[in-house]
């Protein structure tokens, strides 16, 4: 078992990558409803950016039986791309 400990430069850089990754989610509203393949395909491109991100950042959290800072972000991030 390792002890990952994050700092706070790490977490602004993480909230900073799920915050433009969440604002991109806008992009999809700006493409004209004539062609709506470029709007799946950017949904589903942002789909995959975030499952990938959230893969990623949770091998980096540290094993643990309690909601964190950084946890709790990334599911409000998510909950916030739902709705």
């Amino acid at each position: 078992m390792t002890l990952c400990v994050y700092n706070a430069s790490q977490t602004a850089c993480c909230v900073m990558q799920q915050s433009s990754i969440c604002s991109l989610a806008c992009l999809t509203f700006s493409i004209q409803p004539t062609i709506p393949h470029y709007r799946l395909q950017t949904t589903f491109i942002l789909l995959l950016t975030t499952v990938t991100f959230k893969f990623v950042v949770n091998q980096m959290l540290p094993r643990i039986n309690y909601l964190t800072y950084m946890a709790s972000i990334n599911i409000l991030a998510e909950y916030g791309r739902c709705f």
